[in-house]
């Protein structure tokens, strides 16, 4: 353990000590060692204001999907290692009513709206609902289209501004049946999963 409990706790934040060193620091910190508590906190305020100061800045849809790609071949190898060893499992074997979609399989569609594509996942005729993946890129605009039934979003990545609002990541809005929406639009680009009616598009 490091002569100062700051040096410790700085190294411990920024996960440069060793696993025996580490697993020590939490061990103080769930014993309530007050300095090294006073330390960690301190350490991760610094560490808050620093990422608070900083602009979000969305790379550019070349750059995005040339990353996804390459990280696509990089794991390419170990998901069909994953896939030959579910397919030979009788417990992860096809179950009638069970639907699976791979990402890197994933069937895009442009939507009617520039910048905007959707990804069928599941559609379920007797109660009205369409569950669709919605990929817009940036500066992409969904115009004013109405809910026949009850829509709900959820962010993945990016930022939509709907609703007179900025969803992010993690966020969710819900638009009740009867309702109108009004035009959404995203500015670094955003992959939402939406349940909605299945006539209610939005490029309609």
């Amino acid at each position: 353990m490091h002569e100062l409990p700051g040096d410790t706790a700085a190294l411990y934040c920024a996960g440069a000590l060793p696993d025996a060193e580490a697993r020590s620091f939490e061990g103080r910190l769930a014993a309530g060692c007050p300095l090294c508590t006073s330390e960690y906190q301190a350490c991760i305020a610094g560490a808050k204001a620093l990422f608070d100061e900083i602009t979000p800045v969305a790379p550019s849809p070349s750059v995005r999907d040339a990353l996804l790609k390459r990280i696509d071949r990089e794991h390419a190898a170990e998901r069909e290692r994953l896939e030959a060893q579910e397919a030979g499992n009788p417990a992860t074997r096809a179950i009638p009513g069970v639907v699976v979609h791979r990402n890197h399989a994933f069937n895009w569609e442009p939507y009617g709206v520039p910048g905007i594509e959707l990804c069928k996942l599941f559609e379920d005729k007797t109660r009205n609902l369409l569950t669709i993946l919605i990929r817009m890129r940036a500066g992409a605009v969904a115009p004013v289209h109405p809910h026949g039934v009850d829509e709900e979003c959820y962010v993945i990545e990016g930022d939509l501004h709907t609703f007179g609002t900025i969803l992010r990541a993690g966020d969710y809005v819900r638009a009740p049946a009867g309702s109108e929406h009004t035009p959404s639009y995203t500015v670094g680009g955003c992959l939402l999963l939406v349940t909605t009616g299945i006539g209610d598009d939005i490029a309609a």
